[in-house]
């Protein structure tokens, strides 16, 4: 995943398909992760992410709960792990209004796109 969001920066894409591109390649992968998840499958083999991607997923049954409940949906806690995960991949967002992203390092072993 952070591979592809790298190559997508280096693409030189504006800021708005950029971040459309970060959100749709973390939503194919926390996808990913809960079918890993419902098949009863491990994270250990996610390296970096094996910590987040647990606690993110477990947010979301919490908070899908209480939408099932009628209860009130407190996405604030979903969000934090969505951006400790982007953080990860050397990509940080510091504020969403106005818009930001901001490429910290180049992680060892991205090959940059000629």
């Amino acid at each position: 995943m952070c591979r592809k969001l790298h190559y997508n920066h280096q693409e030189d894409l504006d800021l708005g398909t950029f971040w459309l591109r970060i959100v749709n390649e973390l939503d194919n992968f926390i996808r990913r992760c809960l079918d890993v998840k419902s098949d009863g499958g491990s994270f250990l083999h996610l390296q970096e992410f094996s910590e987040h991607i647990p606690l993110l997923l477990e947010e979301i049954d919490i908070q899908t709960n209480h939408l099932i409940a009628k209860e009130h949906i407190e996405f604030s806690f979903i969000k934090k792990y969505y951006l400790e995960i982007l953080r990860l991949c050397f990509i940080n967002i510091p504020s969403e209004n106005p818009m930001s992203v901001i490429i910290t390092d180049t992680p060892k072993g991205y090959s940059k796109v000629i």
